[in-house]
């Protein structure tokens, strides 16, 4: 495995929820734009609020349309938080 960075590229299916009860389970779709030489199947995500991971999990498989299901889970705290959502994806030598 090369540890060399490449970006993938993310974009929403549909605008994620406005809102969210603390806590609660919330689903987003995400449009990824695998580079050359990434390997999809075996693709990871984390969702951090800051410098905290709140969930991670394996990238399910994309539906026909190239899109892929997430269920995440919203901060605990009550208030307005800034997520981030990361993929990661093994690259063959």
């Amino acid at each position: 495995m090369s540890k060399d960075s490449l970006s993938i590229g993310l974009a929403f299916k549909q605008a994620p929820p406005e809102s969210v009860d603390a806590g609660s389970a919330f689903s987003l779709a995400i449009v990824p734009t695998w580079p050359k030489g990434a390997v999809s199947a075996d693709a990871r995500y984390v969702l951090c609020a800051g410098e905290r991971m709140l969930d991670s999990g394996a990238v399910p498989g994309a539906a026909e349309d190239g899109s892929i299901a997430l269920s995440l889970r919203a901060p605990e705290e009550v208030g307005e938080h800034r997520l981030s959502l990361m993929v990661t994806s093994a690259k063959p030598d």
